[in-house]
């Protein structure tokens, strides 16, 4: 609550009291890192930063399960333009 305080503080006058959060429906990912790749060209910066990750892990099969963690800090993401596969949309309202 605090950081949603002071961030609130910080933002330009009518600016929205909400603070929304990025949903990705992780079954669709495939692990292309396309999301990875635009947000570090969007934002400039260096390769070996990442704000958002794409992980892989192992099913209990054995067979490959992709979990993107996104930065969730960007009002207009890049990486939602770029997912192919629409794990990373964008409601009307807003919410990523």
């Amino acid at each position: 609550m605090r950081a949603a305080r002071i961030a609130h503080a910080s933002g330009p006058e009518g600016e929205s009291p909400h603070s929304w959060a990025m949903v990705i429906d992780q079954s669709k990912c495939t692990g292309c890192k396309y999301c990875e790749y635009s947000c570090q060209a969007h934002n400039d910066i260096h390769p070996d930063i990442r704000w958002n990750r794409v992980l892989e892990q192992k099913d209990q099969g054995g067979e490959p399960v992709f979990i993107s963690r996104p930065c969730m800090h960007c009002e207009q993401p890049p990486c939602k333009d770029v997912c192919m596969v629409g794990a990373t949309y964008q409601r009307a309202d807003g919410i990523v």
